[in-house]
């Protein structure tokens, strides 16, 4: 398994970790009198302009390994994930900067479909930009960038596509500070001269700017929820703060559902596809906010009752020294099913396709857990280094070493086929020690820098 880590000021790294690698935290003794980094490595990344990292998101485009990043204040990033052919490491190459069109702070973004990658601002001005797969896609709709403006009070955004691209039905959640949730449906596109600026672009040194008119799309709200007007009446209502919106999945299209957090605390569930406002599903389940919500399908839950779905959650500490929480809820059982311990506060967590579940944590470790609360990997990111996000890069194991004579067989063969790997196969995601992986094959000089004996 792989991930990209990064913390507050933009510095990103890859760490690599197997089943079964569990190592002390940094603050430990033990890990203070033997340090033990091994599968941790900076990844050298130049970044056009901007600090902290709002989002990243990997994604192929014309057969190129691509990670495109948010930045605040507002800077939209393409890089290419490649070799250094000097060092043998990886590293991220610059390739594309814009600047989001309004100029105002980017709070959330998205990646849909594998190539529509958004981007909004606490202003409500909304960008999703389709990067073509293939060239042959580039010269049939090419990359396209599309905007609108919802409005101001934006903390939190979802999108879900109904095809592969932005030109395609789709629709946007957005929600806020002191701003219920609200839907949206693509209704089209118009041109028009843009109201906040003039399209300014930047390409490394390069500057340019459209002045005439734009091609943006057109949104119509079609579902907002309401608050409890009587509990409202009586000063008893809660305060509007929308922290993280999801769509949750669903096998109709017809059928639409949202998974809200509050800065209250609160799960929600909304049923937006017909004409009841108010949460279907609302539970209180941390004295903090929710810092960050995600939706399990079922289909994933290997240890539990088979329910709808289940929620992945952590919450939001704002006190030194208070222990937040994180941890699976059972929306049809109304409880959480289990915490996921180790970390005192989360900063960013996910889950795998594997129904795996991963947290960075205050304490300087990522963790990798099965959805059940076991904890299957516990890794430090490095020494003084305070992760702020994480994402993971590749979610496989790589494959059981050999040993005895097996090896020495093994090693035949593959030095037989070894060139044509190298130079055949190289349009997949390559690890950091030089490890096949999803078909892409590199040789790393120095290996033995990053190896570390096996535990699973």
């Amino acid at each position: 398994m792989i991930f990209y880590v990064w913390d507050k000021d933009g510095n990103i790294k890859l760490v690599e970790t197997t089943l079964g690698d569990v190592r002390p935290p940094p603050s430990s003794l033990e890990a203070i009198n033997n340090p033990d980094e091994s599968g941790v490595l900076d990844l050298p990344v130049t970044p056009f302009q901007g600090g902290k990292i709002v989002g990243l998101e990997t994604l192929t485009s014309h057969d190129l390994q691509l990670v495109v990043i948010a930045r605040q204040p507002w800077n939209v990033q393409l890089y290419s994930y490649e070799m250094n052919e000097s060092t043998g490491k990886p590293m991220l190459d610059p390739l594309d900067q814009e600047i989001h069109t309004d100029r105002s702070e980017i709070v959330a973004c998205g990646l849909e479909a594998g190539q529509n990658f958004w981007t909004i601002t606490k202003s409500g001005y909304f960008e999703i930009r389709y990067l073509p797969p293939t060239a042959a896609d580039e010269r049939e709709g090419g990359r396209l960038i599309k905007s609108f403006n919802f409005g101001p009070n934006v903390g939190a955004c979802a999108v879900r596509l109904h095809g592969k691209t932005i030109a395609g039905n789709h629709e946007v959640a957005i929600g806020g500070p002191g701003r219920e949730v609200e839907v949206w449906k693509f209704a089209g596109t118009v041109k028009r001269k843009d109201p906040e600026a003039s399209g300014v672009k930047v390409t490394g040194s390069k500057v340019s700017s459209d002045d005439g008119e734009k091609e943006m799309h057109k949104y119509t709200k079609i579902w907002s929820a309401q608050t409890n007007k009587k509990a409202g009446k009586w000063g008893l209502a809660e305060k509007v703060d929308v922290t993280s919106v999801k769509f949750l999945p669903t096998a109709d299209e017809k059928l639409t559902r949202l998974l809200v957090g509050t800065g209250s605390g609160n799960l929600r569930v909304y049923n937006t596809s017909g004409s009841i406002r108010r949460a279907v599903v609302n539970h209180k389940v941390s004295e903090n906010g929710m810092k960050k919500v995600l939706a399990l399908p079922a289909s994933s839950q290997s240890g539990f009752e088979k329910v709808d779905f289940s929620v992945v959650y952590c919450d939001n500490v704002k006190e030194d020294g208070k222990e937040g929480k994180f941890a699976l809820f059972a929306t049809d059982k109304g409880k959480d099913m289990c915490v996921y311990k180790g970390s005192p506060v989360v900063r960013d967590m996910g889950y795998m396709n594997n129904g795996r579940v991963f947290s960075l944590g205050s304490d300087g470790v990522l963790r990798v857990y099965e959805e059940n609360g076991d904890c299957v990997s516990s890794v430090p990111v490095g020494q003084g280094f305070v992760g702020d996000g994480v994402r993971v890069m590749d979610e496989e194991d790589p494959e059981p070493e050999e040993t005895g004579e097996d090896v020495e067989m093994e090693e035949v063969v593959r030095g037989e086929k070894e060139d044509e790997e190298n130079y055949d196969d190289m349009d997949g995601i390559v690890s950091p020690v030089g490890k096949k992986r999803k078909g892409g094959n590199v040789i790393v000089e120095d290996e033995d820098d990053f190896k570390r004996p096996r535990t699973d």
